[in-house]
C-alpha cells in the first residue's frame, strides 16, 4: 500500500496519516483491490479546490472533494491482480470542516467519508442517477463501518 499525502500549511486542520491509511486499507479490502495499490491525497484550500472545480467540472465554486481517476477505464478484475495507481484526491479542509459541523460529527469522520466517496469515484462509481447513487451510498456506508480507528478522540 502506498499513500502519498500533501498538506498545504493554509489547509489546516488535517488528519493524521494513520487515519487515511486505515481508510485506504478498509477500502482496498472491501473493494478487493490489490493491497499494493496507491493513491495520492492532497488537502487544499478553498481557493485551490474552486480553481480545480472550475477547470475540470465547469463549476466556479468550492467543493468538498474532487477525484482524478487513473483507472476508470480498467476492469475491476485487473485491479485485483496487480498493484495500480488509482489516482488523486483533493479534499478541501475548510469545506469538510463546515460539513462536519453541519452533520454534527467530527472532522475526522467527515474526512473518512469523503475519502471513501472519492475512492469509489476513482474506481468509476458515480451518483448521476438515483440507482447509481444508491449503489455508491451503500458501498460508502459499508466501507466506513469497516474502518476501525482505535480512538476517535484525537484532536485535529
Amino acid at each position: 500500500m502506498k499513500l502519498q499525502i500533501e498538506v498545504n500549511a493554509a489547509t489546516k486542520p488535517s488528519v493524521s496519516r494513520n487515519v487515511l491509511e486505515e481508510v485506504f486499507r478498509a477500502f482496498l479490502s472491501e473493494m478487493h483491490v490489490h493491497k499494493k495499490s496507491s493513491v495520492s491525497v492532497a488537502f487544499v484550500s478553498e481557493k485551490e479546490i474552486q480553481k480545480l472545480n472550475k477547470k475540470y467540472r465547469k463549476k466556479n465554486k468550492p467543493t468538498d472533494v474532487l477525484s482524478f481517476s487513473e483507472v476508470e477505464k480498467f476492469p475491476l478484475a485487473s485491479l485485483k491482480k496487480s498493484p495500480s495507481y488509482l489516482g488523486e484526491i483533493a479534499i478541501c479542509s475548510v469545506v469538510a470542516k463546515k460539513q462536519a459541523e453541519e452533520k454534527k460529527h467530527s472532522f475526522r469522520k467527515e474526512v473518512e467519508i469523503l475519502t471513501v466517496h472519492s475512492m469509489l469515484h476513482l474506481l468509476g462509481y458515480d451518483h448521476k442517477t438515483e440507482k447509481q447513487a444508491g449503489i455508491m451510498e451503500a458501498l460508502e456506508e459499508k466501507i466506513v463501518k469497516k474502518i476501525k480507528i482505535k480512538s476517535h478522540k484525537t484532536k485535529l
